[in-house]
């Protein structure tokens, strides 16, 4: 079974570098040092067991392995943030149906259903009334 990648960090900075070509550029874009943005880079190539990079002393390069990597690397960045996203909106504010029944006069009730309706727009809301007879 292959090994698992532990930390997304190590993800990120691996894209950086791929894109930006350095090190030092990848840590200033990350606010991270040039030398851990390589120390995540080896702890990913230790745990993939495959070299990403051909460095030098001046830029890194990726190899066959690295180019294919870093396709996928894109792709599961893209849907983690997705998936944040969805998730802040679905924490962000109650959703649903609201569903209220008053004999009380419509007047009283409108006002505080659209303000209800304005804080929550991923709500709807049903309401009837009643006479009481």
């Amino acid at each position: 079974m292959p090994a698992m990648i532990e930390d997304i960090g190590a993800i990120r900075a691996f894209v950086h570098a791929a894109d930006l070509r350095r090190f030092k550029a990848a840590g200033q874009q990350m606010g991270l040092s040039p030398s851990a943005i390589g120390k995540a880079i080896q702890r990913l190539e230790g745990q993939l067991r495959v070299r990403l990079f051909h460095r030098s002393t001046r830029a890194v390069v990726l190899t066959a392995a690295g180019s294919l990597f870093l396709t996928r690397c894109r792709r599961i960045l893209i849907e983690l943030e997705l998936a944040q996203a969805e998730l802040a909106q679905a924490t962000a504010a109650p959703q649903g149906r609201l569903r209220v029944r008053l004999p009380v006069a419509n007047t009283l009730f409108a006002p505080l259903m659209a303000d209800f309706m304005a804080a929550h727009p991923g709500s709807t809301s049903t309401s009837t009334t009643a006479s009481s007879r």
